[in-house]
């Protein structure tokens, strides 16, 4: 694994997103390392061989969008180049958030896709693409409370039969001050990708991440005891411990459990008694249902890799 600080000591010209300086990106090579930074190198200091290398060994991460308005460039310059003072006196929100989203393909009309998402607003967002595939919305209130907080649920499944393909968001929190647009960028992008890492639901938000940032803490052996400690009794008994899953999905509710995995109550009875006697943990307590909880997604997790 290359890290920034490798990169850093071959390439000085080197540079992360947000940088405190104003980039042009035609003269610089962007990539996203394995800790999800986007870093950025001048293309004058890269040969042919150096660019097809690091090609291989970073994920090339390429800025593209039809056209900027210049509301979106006072957004670009607060958010990757720490320039806030013209957004601040530019008509700045009350408050702000960030919403990502990603295409399952890459050949979508963009100015298409811009109109729809656009059509859903009371007034004009900005919208950024950053690759031919994924980008966000800056959903912007201008006035506290002037407008109810947009449902994503319900528009989704309408844009993906509009445009023929899988589309997702992740919704990030209110933030309040500008000052901190650069940081919760860099945080809300980070739990968008732990979302399409982890969860395959096609609207997200920070509560639906949350769990899997304290696990990403845990890798390797640590990750590694705290299944032992909580499933060893039963990690070979994978159908016990999905229903265990559901049911604290559910939220212990044994009639929409049985119904969701369409089982007979008695049959899902059966099975939490006999976790709960295999493990001594009884999921339908909540000081034990929340550790088994966290635990199952740490075995999910390392299932995966």
């Amino acid at each position: 694994m290359i890290t920034v600080n490798q990169l850093q000591a071959i390439y000085p010209s080197l540079v992360c997103l947000p940088s405190d300086q104003p980039l042009k990106v035609k003269e610089y090579k962007w990539y996203q390392t394995n800790t999800d930074e986007i870093v950025g190198i001048k293309k004058s200091d890269l040969t042919d061989r150096e660019m097809h290398m690091l090609d291989l060994f970073l994920k090339p991460y390429r800025y593209d969008t039809p056209y900027i308005t210049e509301r979106e460039q006072l957004w670009l310059d607060a958010i990757y180049h720490n320039q806030i003072d013209s957004l601040q006196k530019n008509n700045p929100p009350e408050s702000f958030r960030f919403v990502f989203f990603q295409l399952s393909e890459r050949d979508t009309d963009q100015e298409t896709f811009r109109e729809a998402i656009q059509g859903l607003f009371s007034s004009e967002m900005p919208i950024i693409w950053e690759n031919a595939q994924s980008g966000f919305i800056i959903e912007e209130m201008v006035v506290a409370n002037q407008e109810e907080d947009l449902s994503y649920e319900p528009i989704i499944d309408v844009l993906m039969s509009d445009f023929y393909m899988r589309l997702s968001f992740y919704v990030s929190e209110y933030i309040y001050q500008i000052d901190d647009a650069p940081a919760h960028f860099t945080w809300s992008k980070h739990c968008f990708q732990t979302a399409n890492r982890h969860l395959n639901k096609d609207v997200t938000s920070f509560l639906d991440v949350l769990p899997y940032l304290y696990l990403n803490h845990m890798p390797g052996k640590k990750g590694e005891r705290i299944i032992t400690g909580t499933l060893q009794a039963v990690v070979d008994e994978p159908e016990l411990l999905e229903t265990v899953r559901v049911f604290l999905e559910c939220n212990s509710n044994a009639t929409m459990t049985a119904k969701k995995l369409y089982m007979h109550r008695n049959s899902l009875q059966y099975r939490i008694d006999k976790f709960i006697e295999k493990t001594g943990i009884d999921v339908r307590q909540f000081h034990d249902a929340l550790p088994t909880y966290m635990a199952l997604l740490q075995l999910k997790a390392a299932d995966k890799e």
